[in-house]
């Protein structure tokens, strides 16, 4: 799991399964094109400075055994 994160307010503005996707969105909503003389030009208008970060999900211990037993694992459950 992926997480677009404001740099400064820590607002999570959008999360994904996986980076590529996060990226498409946000290239999709703060992109914005423009013609100058011609010739196409993109502006990117973001509302703040923004990171990529990999969530990481901690699972209970019981959660971790039951997610053994739906994959078959019964040896190392």
């Amino acid at each position: 799991m992926f997480k677009l994160i404001g740099n400064v307010s820590k607002k999570v503005y959008y999360e994904s399964e996986n980076a590529s996707d996060l990226n498409k969105w946000r290239l999709d909503n703060f992109t914005r094109g423009s013609q100058v003389e011609g010739h196409m030009v993109s502006k990117y208008d973001a509302p703040e400075a923004m990171v990529i970060v990999k969530a990481n999900t901690i699972k209970s211990k019981k959660e971790y055994l039951n997610d053994l037993l739906d994959q078959g694992k019964f040896e190392e459950y």
